[in-house]
């Protein structure tokens, strides 16, 4: 199913000035919001996810360059 976002609102939950959660609402096209709560080790696994298939890719393309990550 596609969303299509239409707002992005985001802010830091914080308690003694350590960060505890990232707070997310999104809007929809048709004005539903949605508000999404990250605690620190879901944000870290997200992140992650996000990274890891660009990473992926980069190495990907550039090994069939002929090139090796180093270079």
């Amino acid at each position: 199913m596609a969303l299509t976002i239409k707002g992005l609102n985001t802010g830091v939950i914080r308690h003694n000035d350590k960060f505890i959660a990232l707070a997310l609402k999104v809007k929809s096209l048709r004005n539903k919001e949605t508000l999404l709560f990250f605690p620190v080790l879901a944000l870290r696994d997200l992140l992650i996810g996000l990274e890891h298939p660009a990473l992926s890719t980069t190495l990907a393309s550039g090994t069939r360059a002929g090139k090796t990550p180093e270079s």
